[in-house]
């Protein structure tokens, strides 16, 4: 589980640990790492930067192999493109898609026939978000490093894309009616579980805006309200 210390990673991992699951967490923050572990059983860890090469060669080479390698590390950061710096584009592009390359790249030779790789993406990835354009276009390449993934694999490891609308993590900078992050998780589980003769591209969850079962709104109590542009 990359990007395994909070969030939706953290409930990916708890969840597939449950579904019995051998779980391996890694990400940067090691406080978080350890306190994440403790919630979940079998759960071993490993403090590195995803987008390092050397370091995630190190992590995953502990293992002798993979049935099922989660990617859902990424912060949810920007401004509008007028008054964002390139150095945070460079970030993004760093945790979201350097990070997925680099983690799928150094967990192939172990991967196990017929495992699966599971992507965690945003809608973001097909729905433009004002003052989040980098974090949409990196989302949008996962996407597509996603799609290319699978034509070279050919069939030996499913790849699949969980894509989210708005989630109540620590992320929210506004106000949204939002999924969980244990609904995410129950969809890596089943992808993970999937049969692989079953081929899934993308699976897209999000909330009901409206009826009995819209779920209240999420995020700082002060925030406005978020907004998805409509493309003119």
């Amino acid at each position: 589980m990359v990007g395994g210390s909070g969030g939706i990673g953290a409930a990916a991992a708890s969840a597939l640990a449950e579904a019995g699951y051998d779980i391996l967490l890694v990400a940067r923050d090691g406080r978080r790492l350890r306190e994440a572990a403790d919630r979940i059983p079998r759960a071993r860890t490993v403090v590195a930067d995803a987008a390092t090469e050397e370091a995630m060669s190190d992590a995953l080479g502990r293992l002798d192999r993979i049935g099922v390698l989660v990617h859902a590390a990424g912060a949810r950061v920007g401004k509008v493109v007028a008054q964002q710096p390139a150095e945070l584009l460079d970030t993004l592009y760093r945790s979201h898609l350097r990070s997925a390359f680099v983690s799928v790249r150094a967990a192939l030779a172990r991967m196990v026939d017929g495992g699966r790789i599971v992507l965690v993406s945003s809608v973001a990835a097909h729905r433009p978000v004002p003052g989040l354009a980098g974090y949409c276009a990196m989302k949008a390449g996962l996407g597509m490093f996603a799609e290319s993934l699978r034509y070279e694999l050919g069939g030996r490891v499913g790849v699949s894309v969980v894509v989210p609308a708005q989630v109540d993590t620590a992320m929210l900078a506004k106000r949204w009616r939002c999924i969980q992050p244990g609904d995410v998780a129950d969809a890596v589980v089943w992808l993970a579980g999937l049969d692989p003769a079953l081929h899934v591209d993308e699976f897209e969850l999000r909330a009901t805006l409206s009826g009995p079962f819209a779920p209240p709104l999420s995020g700082p109590p002060d925030a406005p309200l978020g907004v998805v542009a409509v493309p003119r």
